[in-house]
């Protein structure tokens, strides 16, 4: 069964002995026996995130893509349980130095090196190294995902490269010391993202060349230096851009409703998640299933 982070306001009164206690020694679930364990690190998408009002978010639901994973694996895995450890608007810097804090409640306070998502995952995988089954972490969006309101395409060229630039930095490191936690036999899987930018398309003729830019920034940019920084670490890559058909040319087509004629790439984005509609990067439920059985393939993949 999945293990809520969530607490009530009487809840947080006791959070602190219950953090240093479960990782002062096995949490009491450890002791039944079969009880293994799946770990989602990272920002919003690893916590299911959905847009409820104009610029407002709904951070923790069951119906985000760890979620929705936990559900097939637990069917061949009765013992496993889903401890969900996402922060809300999380970077690769925030992950690693608790430099911005976190919408849901969480045991860890996000407010230094001590308190971050990335020291409490490495102490909690370490103490249940031999329970923890699966680790899957969505970490990097943030760093760029603010890029497109910085103006024209120069601008937005201009943030993004400073944003990879801070991937490149932390990736490493966040990659390195969850491995160390985990052990070598544990199964780590690393995401990339939809890209949601081009939903883009759908809005004015700046927003289409921003759509179109968008591919070769995933393809040629994100996601080698997300595959390539997982890779040195053993961590496997599920490469959502291209499971949402991300690459599929602008040329092929298809229509949808109420937008017309659009290029396949961008009707998928528009089908799964909100961005056509909302200014909102996350996915319906519908696409976090779909980004779901892309992790699950590389979690169930031979070594």
């Amino acid at each position: 069964m999945p293990i809520s982070i969530g607490m009530s306001h009487f809840g947080r009164i006791l959070a602190a002995a219950a953090s240093v206690a479960a990782l002062a020694l096995p949490a009491a679930a450890d002791a039944r026996a079969g009880t293994t364990y799946y770990v989602g690190l990272g920002d919003s998408y690893s916590q299911g995130a959905q847009p409820i009002g104009p610029g407002q978010s709904d951070e923790t639901t069951d119906r985000g893509f760890n979620d929705f994973a936990y559900k097939k694996l637990h069917r061949s895995h009765r013992g496993l349980e889903l401890v969900k450890l996402g922060c809300g608007g999380a970077t690769t810097d925030s992950m690693i130095h608790g430099t911005k804090g976190c919408h849901e409640d969480l045991p860890y306070r996000s407010n230094s090196r001590a308190t971050s998502q990335l020291s409490y995952a490495v102490r909690w995988i370490r103490t249940h190294r031999h329970r923890v089954r699966y680790v899957t972490v969505s970490i990097g969006g943030n760093d760029f995902a603010h890029c497109i309101g910085a103006g024209d395409l120069d601008a937005v060229d201009a943030c993004m490269t400073q944003g990879i630039e801070q991937m490149k930095e932390n990736l490493p490191v966040i990659a390195r010391d969850l491995r160390a936690a985990a052990g070598r036999k544990v199964v780590i899987v690393g995401s990339t993202y939809p890209d949601v930018v081009l939903g883009q398309y759908v809005r004015n003729s700046q927003g289409r060349q921003f759509a179109q830019a968008s591919v070769s920034l995933f393809r040629d940019q994100v996601n080698p230096v997300l595959k390539s920084a997982y890779a040195k670490r053993k961590i496997r890559f599920a490469d959502t851009t291209a499971g949402f058909g991300g690459y599929i040319p602008f040329d092929t087509t298809t229509t949808l409703a109420p937008f017309g004629r659009l290029p396949v790439a961008v009707a998928n984005i528009c089908r799964l998640g909100w961005y056509c509609q909302v200014p909102d990067i996350h996915l319906r439920s519908s696409g976090y299933r779909r980004f779901a059985a892309i992790v699950v393939k590389q979690l169930r993949r031979s070594a």
